[in-house]
């Protein structure tokens, strides 16, 4: 009987909290167990598909039913007494995924009537509570998090890890402002607002993908970021703070999710090396101008060899003179660009 000969299933931790990482991309997670004695296994290989079951629960919560996370996968290694399993989440909800609730977790191995447990295992997305980066030398960056607890900041294996005690929701004001070691950041996606000036002067950042639940990009978010090359604003966003982008030198390309509704004042002036603007929206978004006696300003730079890439449908709309109203102030649009302006068919 395979069931009375197993004295024990014990969880092997991969972090110092003991708790499991999943990977949100496939919706799993994978847990190592050591399994005793480890004569058993062999045995236990043979009817895994019958026997283990993952027995799940929202933390937090009295289980008075258990959530639908099927085992998917199965591998042992019976040198070293060791089963990994891999759990389906996608029958999670989005409270989980978006680090609103934890799971509690335990591997049940059962004949049908008797089981074995191992003990309950918390189970989350680290990526939610952790903001990557990587700097020119290995150096430390420490960011201002308003509200929220730095618990660790370490650089090890060419990437800086900046760990919070709770998920990540926002950036305040100036969170990596003047950072000019900084060479890229990857942002938590649960990220859903972000202060104004929070890459301001990082120049030496190459690589800053924007969270997609991002709704208002702030003011002077990534201000005179000089090596920054390309940007995709995701279809979240609605608005682009006044100079936004203002100095970005060796940005060439700019992707203009359909979202967009106004482009704030000098969002991209001074980016000298833009020569292609990819304008998603159907609908033209406000853009800002101000004509001066030595020269005109606008959300985009008048620059020779630049183009704005439009909806074929919408490029009529777009070449119109338009105004709107800003602080009681008179904005010209996108008539200034007529000439800049190209149909497109985007995918």
């Amino acid at each position: 009987n395979l069931l009375a000969r197993i004295q024990s299933v014990s969880y092997v931790p991969k972090y110092s909290d003991g708790k499991a990482d999943i990977d949100y991309d496939t919706k799993t997670v994978e847990l190592d167990f050591q399994v005793s004695p480890k004569s058993a296994i062999a045995d236990l290989t043979k009817v895994w598909e019958r026997a283990l079951t993952a027995k799940t629960t929202y933390a937090a919560t009295r289980a008075v039913s258990y959530l639908n996370t099927p085992i998917i996968g199965y591998s042992a290694d019976e040198e070293n007494a060791t089963i990994t399993v891999t759990v389906s989440l996608d029958n999670l909800d989005a409270d989980f995924f978006n680090g609103i609730k934890e799971a509690s977790m335990a591997l049940q191995i059962s004949d049908g009537n008797s089981f074995v447990n191992s003990d309950y295992i918390g189970v989350y997305d680290r990526d939610l509570y952790e903001i990557r980066y990587t700097t020119t030398d290995g150096s430390l960056v420490t960011p201002t998090l308003t509200d929220m607890v730095i618990v660790s900041n370490t650089y090890q294996n060419g990437v800086g890890i900046v760990r919070c005690s709770t998920p990540i929701y926002s950036l305040s004001n100036s969170a990596f402002k003047g950072e000019n070691l900084m060479t890229s950041i990857k942002m938590p996606r649960t990220i859903s607002s972000m202060g104004n000036e929070i890459f301001s002067g990082c120049s030496n950042l190459t690589e800053a993908i924007i969270p997609k639940g991002i709704t208002p990009i702030g003011e002077k978010v990534f201000y005179n970021c000089q090596s920054i090359t390309s940007v995709t604003i995701p279809n979240s966003i609605t608005s682009i703070g006044n100079s936004a982008f203002y100095g970005c030198s060796s940005l060439t390309s700019v992707t203009i999710g359909n979202s967009v509704t106004e482009i704030g004042f000098h969002a991209f002036t001074a980016c000298s090396s833009l020569t292609s603007v990819y304008c998603r929206p159907t609908n033209p978004p406000a853009i800002h101008y101000s004509e001066t006696l030595y020269e005109d300003y606008g959300s985009f730079p008048f620059k020779s060899g630049m183009k704005i890439y439009v909806p074929i449908e919408s490029y009529e709309e777009y070449t119109q003179f338009k105004s709107f109203v800003s602080n009681q102030v008179v904005q010209t649009n996108w008539s200034r660009y007529e000439s800049y302006i190209q149909s497109y068919e985007f995918e």
